[in-house]
């Protein structure tokens, strides 16, 4: 197999070129922030992941940043180990300067899917520091597709801006975030077509599909996959027109919203809170003053001082009651720890 520097080449051919230009402005980007860090690819074989490594190790290698691939076997499949070790010998040929095969175990809190997602990234995270680049993002293949489908699936549980917002591409800010995402404005035949441009071959995960061996607890298809063939083709005829770009753009503005949200929250959280190593004492007073949007993100702040990364909506409706409906009621149990309020004291206490 000839190397991914030949099969892109100096000027790509016209499948190729939309993926690889993404790719090149994103290691561009990537050089001026951390130019001496490697470029860390998850890689399943499908064809986002295959065209997003092939032109990784294209670019990466002509910015001088050694290109490392990941593939993570969930083990879901009897043949997945064999396919992973596929796309890890392909990988190599292609050039990578490392490619390696994570295995994990897929636990089953939270659905299949979200415990395939939970176990994929740990996975990623334990082979970065097994390949010395743990200062490294991860690099990931989600397409404007992936971000549709994720608007549609945060509506359906009623969420709220900060889950709409989507999927990050990894440089806002100026800064560099732990995952970089190129492809969010390209769609999944673009992947395709940067496959079938290069002459490489992708996995077609069976696991994927919602007629697939795949399914829910209760036997039903899994909820992206019956979204991604069902839902959406039934939005698209019924407006007359593919959805998937407004439900992208949804999820741009969402997030500009969010993040105006969240630097106003911060703000307000440094006026009302006092920060302990074990504790945080927020000014239930002063708190109630604000609109609900955010009193939530000042009380997801909170638990973030302690560790408390996965507060459910659940979890801040109890919390906030603590604040703005306050009459005697005992402790808020939370993930990892609990919240609760003295009585004659306008001090909410948040304690792991």
């Amino acid at each position: 197999m000839k190397k991914a520097s030949e099969l892109v080449g100096a000027t790509p051919n016209a499948q190729v070129r939309p993926v690889s230009l993404a790719i090149r402005k994103a290691v561009a980007r990537f050089d001026d922030l951390a130019p001496s860090l490697p470029i860390v690819v998850g890689c399943s074989g499908g064809a986002d992941s295959l065209a997003l490594a092939a032109c990784l190790i294209d670019a990466g290698s002509r910015a001088g940043h050694e290109v490392y691939t990941v593939t993570v076997d969930h083990g879901i499949r009897e043949e997945s180990t064999r396919e992973a070790e596929a796309v890890v010998a392909k990988l190599l040929s292609l050039g990578a300067d490392k490619a390696v095969r994570k295995q994990v175990n897929v636990g089953k809190e939270g659905g299949p899917e979200a415990a395939a997602r939970e176990a994929r990234y740990a996975g990623l995270g334990e082979a970065r520091r097994e390949l010395g680049a743990e200062q490294a993002p991860v690099w990931l293949g989600h397409t404007l597709d992936d971000q549709a489908e994720g608007v549609l699936l945060s509506l359906a549980r009623g969420s709220g801006t900060h889950s709409l917002a989507g999927m990050r591409k990894g440089f806002e800010g100026g800064h560099l975030h732990g995952r970089i995402r190129p492809l969010l404005e390209l769609r999944r035949a673009d992947t395709e077509a940067c496959c079938h441009g290069l002459g490489l071959d992708y996995v077609l995960d069976p696991s994927n599909k919602a007629d697939g061996p795949w399914k829910t607890a209760s036997g039903e298809a899994l909820r992206r996959a019956a979204l991604r063939e069902r839902a959406l083709p039934a939005l698209a005829a019924a407006l007359g027109k593919d959805a998937a770009p407004a439900l992208a753009k949804s999820a741009v503005l969402a997030r500009q919203d969010d993040e105006a949200l969240e630097q106003v929250a911060d703000r307000i959280f440094a006026s009302v809170s006092r920060v302990e190593p074990d504790r945080v004492e927020l000014d239930a007073k002063k708190l109630k003053s604000f609109p609900p949007a955010l009193r939530r993100r000042v009380l997801r702040a909170a638990g973030a001082q302690l560790g408390m990364t996965e507060l459910t909506a659940a979890h801040l409706k109890a919390m906030d009651a603590l604040v703005q409906d306050w009459h005697g009621q005992g402790p808020a149990h939370v993930r990892g720890g609990k919240a609760w309020r003295a009585a004659g004291r306008a001090i909410l206490t948040l304690q792991r």
